[in-house]
This record gives C-alpha cells, structure tokens and sequence, in this order.
C-alpha cells in the first residue's frame, strides 16, 4: 500500500512473504523514491533493515536497502589445507581473480586452523569460467 505523508512524500506500506511467514516492511520515501521500480508484485528482493518491535504488536521491518536478487552479491569460498599452501598459490590465485572483477565477495577458509578470511583483494564475477579456472588450481574439492 502507497501512502503520503504531511510533506506529500510516497511511502510505502508491504507484506513480504517467504517459505517460513511473513512480515510488514515499512518503507520511508526516501528509500520509497530510490527503488520504487524495484517493488513489484512477486518481485524476489533482499530487504536489509532493522526491526521495529512493540509490545503486544507484531514486529515490523524498516526498510533500509532494498535489492533483487540479481543484485545480491554472491560469495566464492575456497579452501586451503593452512596459510602455507595458500602462499603457495597466492600469486596464480591473485592474477586469476583479477581477471574475473566484479561485485561477488571471495573468502578463504583454512583448514588447519579453521579460521575464515575475506579475500583482501578485489571482487569478482563468479561464473562458470572462474570456477573452471579455480578448480585447475586448487582443485574442485576446495571450490565452492
């Protein structure tokens, strides 16, 4: 539902539903007038925002960033036995994924410590080409 507010400002009033429920996402005009093209019925978005909860009222979500799914980043995790084996290959690793620039988030899990870390260099652009070339060098047990 479209709303204007006291300054005749477009607002918008949802019911966002997924497999689990649903909920009601508050969206204040300027939000409302940044991605108005975006909300459309059966629309798959990503909301971020925070929630609004009162007592003895369902919570609401305000609406902070609204993206499609098209526009969710993905992630690229590979793995590595320690620091020493991603040493090894950092050089050819940073030069394939250079090649790839885009928005996708790269993270590195170490085995032997099981600690995660986010790549340190730029984004990329996960696909089919990428992955063929991350499976060469680490090996497809290690790619995801």
């Amino acid at each position: 539902t479209v709303k204007y507010t006291k300054k005749n400002q477009a607002m918008a009033f949802l019911t966002v539903e997924d497999m689990t429920g649903s909920v009601e996402v508050i969206v204040f005009p300027k939000t409302y007038e940044e991605n108005t093209w975006k909300l459309n019925e059966d629309e798959k978005v990503l909301i971020r925002g925070r929630v609004s909860a009162e007592e003895e009222k369902d919570a609401k979500l305000i609406a902070e960033k609204i993206l499609l799914f098209s526009e969710v980043p993905s992630k690229v995790w590979l793995q590595f036995n320690s620091l020493a084996s991603y040493e090894e290959k950092r050089e050819e690793l940073d030069r394939i994924l250079q090649e790839n620039p885009g928005k996708d988030e790269v993270y590195l899990f170490l085995k032997d410590t099981r600690k995660v870390r986010k790549y340190a260099g730029a984004g990329v652009q996960s696909g089919e080409e990428l992955t063929a070339q991350l499976i060469r060098l680490l090996g497809e047990e290690n790619v995801r």
